[in-house]
C-alpha cells in the first residue's frame, strides 16, 4: 500500500512540474483535452420540473480543470464554449444562443481562471485559498447565470436566485467538497497548511 501511495504522489508531481515547464503549445492542448472533459461532464443532466436551469456535471468540471490547468483554465472554458459551434453538448443550445443557461456557461471562464489562478499562484497557502477559490468559482458562475436568466426571462433577481441558485447551491457546493478532496491528494505541495 505505501507503494501504491509512493507512486500516486509522485505521479501528480511529475505531472505538476512538466506543466509548469511544458510550452505554450503543450498547455493549448492540456486546455482542449479539459474543454472535452467539460463537455463530457455537460452530458449528466437532471432536470428538474420547477426551473428551467437544469443540474449538470460542468461545474465540477470546471473546478477541476482550475486544480489541473491553473491559471490556463479559463482557456480550457473558452474552448469549450467556442466547442458548442461543432459539438452539440448544450442540449439544444449552440454558440452564442440565447438559451437560459448560457449565462452560467460564460461564468465558467472567469470561475475556471479564479481557482486556476490562486491554485497556481499561492501555493504556499494551503487548504483555505483552495477551498476559498472554489467557493468564489462558484459565487461566479452563479452570479453569470443568474443575471443572465432574469435578463433573458424578465424575472426579478430574488425570482432569479430562487430559480438559477437555491436548487443548485447545496450540490454545487458538495462538487466543491468533492473537488477540494481531490486537490489534497495530487496537488503537490503542503495543502494541509492552515
Amino acid at each position: 500500500m505505501g507503494y501504491i501511495i509512493k507512486t500516486w504522489k509522485y505521479g501528480w508531481r511529475t505531472y505538476f512540474g512538466w506543466r509548469q515547464e511544458s510550452t505554450p503549445i503543450e498547455k493549448v492542448l492540456l486546455c482542449f483535452v479539459f474543454a472535452f472533459f467539460t463537455g463530457v461532464f455537460a452530458q449528466i443532466v437532471i432536470r428538474l420540473p420547477f426551473t428551467p436551469v437544469p443540474v449538470t456535471g460542468q461545474v465540477f468540471a470546471v473546478l477541476l480543470s482550475g486544480i489541473f490547468l491553473g491559471r490556463y483554465a479559463g482557456l480550457s472554458q473558452i474552448f469549450y464554449l467556442a466547442g458548442g459551434t461543432v459539438i452539440p453538448w448544450f442540449h439544444g443550445a449552440s454558440f452564442l444562443s440565447i438559451g437560459v443557461t448560457t449565462g452560467y456557461i460564460f461564468g465558467f471562464i472567469l470561475a475556471a481562471w479564479i481557482v486556476g489562478y490562486c491554485v497556481e499562484k499561492h501555493q504556499d497557502k494551503g487548504f483555505w485559498l483552495v477551498a476559498g477559490s472554489m467557493m468564489a468559482g462558484i459565487f461566479v458562475i452563479h452570479l453569470f447565470g443568474v443575471m443572465w436568466l432574469c435578463t433573458i426571462t424578465k424575472l426579478s433577481i430574488i425570482k432569479g436566485i430562487m430559480l438559477g441558485t437555491v436548487p443548485f447551491i447545496f450540490l454545487d457546493i458538495m462538487k466543491a467538497v468533492i473537488a477540494i478532496a481531490i486537490a489534497k491528494t495530487v496537488i503537490p505541495y503542503n495543502f494541509d497548511k492552515i
